[in-house]
């Protein structure tokens, strides 16, 4: 992985153009930075090689009642349970799945365009072998999340 000091100023305008817009094109990208496109294409393979540049994402802003997020606290007969964590993972609705220790067995988070997928995708993880009960918490608002701005 590449140290912080081994980004140079050019470096820096090929990465914040991305952070701004993750689907420029190499030839946007050399306009918007002034380097000649292959020196950018060569700069980014370097950055990604290297780690820098780890993934590009999409964001979407889905308007009001058309994105739902909900967390899962599952409760399992007995852990591990990886079957069942490869079972979740199977579903479109879960972002994210969480062992965590305590009461609570799995956290895992849900992003659903409708309260109706998400009551579907929750019912069919409650209802997997060896989990004993599902708590559902859904999001209201989410009042701080630092990975929206650092690519996390």
């Amino acid at each position: 992985m590449a140290m912080q000091n081994d980004i140079d100023p050019k470096d820096r305008l090929i990465i914040g153009a991305l952070q701004r817009n993750a689907r420029m094109s190499i030839k946007s990208l050399a306009a918007t930075t002034g380097l000649a496109r292959s020196t950018v294409r060569d700069r980014l393979s370097r950055l990604e090689e290297t780690g820098v540049i780890t993934g590009y994402r999409v964001e979407t802003a889905l308007p009001d009642g058309q994105h739902v997020k909900a967390f899962l606290l599952v409760k399992l007969e007995k852990t591990p349970a990886h079957d069942v964590v490869a079972r979740v993972e199977n579903f479109d609705d879960v972002t994210k799945c969480h062992s965590v220790s305590g009461d609570t067995d799995l956290i895992v988070e849900m992003s659903s365009d409708t309260i109706a997928s998400l009551n579907d995708t929750r019912d069919s993880i409650a209802s997997l072998p060896a989990v004993l009960s599902v708590n559902t918490s859904i999001v209201l608002r989410t009042d701080i999340d630092r990975n929206a701005s650092n690519g996390g």
